[in-house]
């Protein structure tokens, strides 16, 4: 028996045509039965119902995968939202496009750096804002990287910001996060400014790749579903890799006096931290008290903080930038970067504490946010678990009593108030009372 081929448009449609042959099977097994079907009958029901058997399995498939899809797409758009909250609270500027480099996500640093407002930069190619003698050299280098499943690039170019003449130099880094076909869908670029404010060249201590890298890594940072401590510490080890100079970093959370958490890249960061405590002053107590970044280059003997030189002894650590971690106007930290060198504090380890500070703000807030959505699901899977057992304890008073909904849970009210008890737990005992039995005979009385 020859079927015409059908285009499945949806598994809706698939599944109506699994019912339908189902359906058919029937009406010709109940023609079988009452004799009126030839001798080929029981045959082709057969064949018709192995078909179905097999339509069934498919339609179960398609099902299946259709479930995974959404579940993937839906997971993709969060993951994205929360990129572009990460990205849009950054003080540096940053980009997302896809694998081609056309732009999908900005934030105002990157648009005042190419001279478009945010809503303007989407959809352009990245390419269109590079000096001309640099374009070929990126659209080679990002190919190249995505074809071999680099998960990283940079590299130094310049860029021509709309209504300027003026190139931009520029270190550019891009992360290149693979998708589940090991190829990359989104890159994530840091632009920073080959010059900073302030300073003819660039310190010791920066490194334009490795703060770029570091600011990359921070935003994978924000999408981990990890517990705060160890994204926390993850971003210590992150900060301390974006210098070229031996650093050594902790992240407080509330007052540095006595912090809710505290997060370090080595023991030495977690010493310092301490000795501050003990010696009940240093710079990041004054960071969190006066709210400023604080600085020195000579702790063993900064007059401002003599209890804390007098504890360090024979400490190698000489330097320290504290900077205050906010979010909005609330003060919720402090980062600290200490070092050997007695050069740390200059103007370009100042601008890159500062954009890492800026960063790791960005994470806590959606480690909060995260949180926040966290405790609210909690509170309303129990609301609902409550309202279930409410319902089941009502069901079981308006059969008992003869009574209606609202006289069954007015019944409830009194007994609650009456026992001093919350409703939840007298609508619980009764429940279980009722199934069980109050002498676990599985009986209701």
């Amino acid at each position: 028996m020859h079927q015409p081929s059908r285009r499945w448009d949806s598994s809706e449609s698939f599944s109506r045509e699994v019912d339908a042959m189902r359906l058919r099977i029937a009406e010709l097994r109940a023609v079988a039965d009452s004799g009126d079907a030839n001798g080929h009958a029981d045959v082709l029901l057969g064949e018709l119902e192995t078909a179905h058997e097999e339509l069934r399995v498919a339609d179960e498939e398609v099902r299946a995968q259709q479930e995974e899809l959404t579940r993937l797409v839906e997971g993709q758009t969060h993951a994205r939202a929360m990129r572009e909250r990460f990205i849009a609270m950054l003080a540096a500027p940053v980009l997302v496009t896809d694998a081609a480099g056309l732009i999908h996500t900005a934030n105002a640093a990157a648009a005042a750096l190419l001279g478009l407002r945010v809503d303007r930069l989407l959809g352009k190619p990245l390419f269109s804002f590079v000096a001309p003698d640099d374009r070929s050299g990126l659209r080679r280098l990002l190919a190249n990287s995505v074809a071999e499943g680099r998960t990283e690039l940079e590299m130094r170019l310049s860029v021509v910001p709309r209504g300027s003449d003026e190139p931009v130099p520029l270190e550019v880094a891009a992360s290149l996060p693979p998708d589940g076909l090991h190829r990359a869908t989104a890159v994530t670029w840091v632009l920073l400014d080959d010059t900073p404010i302030g300073s003819a060249h660039r310190g010791e201590a920066f490194s334009g790749g490795r703060l770029a890298h570091a600011l990359v890594d921070l935003t994978q940072a924000a999408m981990t579903p990890a517990p705060t401590a160890e994204v926390l510490s993850a971003m210590a080890a992150t900060c301390q890799g974006a210098f070229t100079t031996a650093v050594f970093v902790s992240i407080n959370v509330g007052d540095p006096a006595s912090p809710n958490l505290v997060a370090t890249s080595s023991k030495l960061a977690q010493n310092l931290d301490g000795v501050q405590i003990l010696a009940g002053d240093g710079p990041s107590h004054e960071c969190w008290t006066a709210r400023r970044t604080v600085t020195s280059n000579d702790l063993h003997h900064d007059e401002r903080w003599p209890r804390l030189a007098h504890r360090l002894g024979q400490s190698p650590v000489t330097s320290v930038i504290s900077a205050p971690i906010e979010l909005a106007d609330e003060l919720v930290g402090t980062l600290n970067v200490y070092s050997f060198s007695t050069e740390l504090v200059d103007e370009a380890a100042l601008e890159t504490v500062e954009l890492l500070t800026g960063a790791v703000a960005a994470v806590l807030h959606e480690a909060n946010v995260k949180q926040e959505l966290r405790t609210v699901a909690a509170q309303l899977e129990k609301a609902l678990q409550s309202r279930a057992v409410i319902d089941q304890a009502k069901g079981i008073l308006m059969a008992r009593h003869r009574c209606d909904a609202d006289e069954a849970f007015r019944l409830l009210a009194r007994a609650s108030s009456s026992a001093n008890v919350k409703l939840r737990e007298i609508a619980e005992r009764l429940v279980a009372e009722t199934v069980v039995g109050p002498l676990g005979t599985g009986h209701a009385r």
